[in-house]
C-alpha cells in the first residue's frame, strides 16, 4: 500500500468515527502536501472524548497502525462536549504521495 492510499484510509476511518460517535453538525477535512511532507486533518464539532480513556481498538487502532507504518505521527485532540480534531503527519521524503 502506498503513503497516499495509506493516508486516505487514516483519514477516512477518522470522518467515519465522528459521523458514527460524535454527532456533528459540522465536519472540516483538509489535506496539506509539502515537498517533505502531508498532513490530514479532521475536525468536527460533535461529543468529543476523554482521550486517556479512549481504548485502542477498531477504528482507532488501524489508525494508529498505519500511521505507525508510515512513520508518522497521530494526535488526537478531544474533550468531552468540545469536538474532536484528528491530525496525521506523514514524512515523505521526497517521494510523494
Amino acid at each position: 500500500m502506498d503513503k497516499g492510499q495509506a493516508l486516505y484510509l487514516i483519514t477516512r476511518e477518522a470522518v467515519r468515527n465522528a459521523i458514527r460517535h460524535a454527532a456533528p453538525s459540522h465536519l472540516t477535512v483538509s489535506l496539506t502536501i509539502e515537498e517533505t511532507s502531508a498532513l490530514a486533518v479532521v475536525t468536527d464539532d460533535g461529543k468529543g472524548f476523554n482521550v486517556h480513556e479512549q481504548k485502542n481498538t477498531g477504528g482507532l487502532a488501524s489508525m494508529r497502525e498505519r500511521v505507525l507504518l508510515l512513520r508518522g505521527q497521530l494526535e488526537l485532540i478531544s474533550a468531552p462536549g468540545q469536538g474532536t480534531r484528528v491530525q496525521v503527519h506523514v514524512p515523505l521524503a521526497g517521494s510523494g504521495l
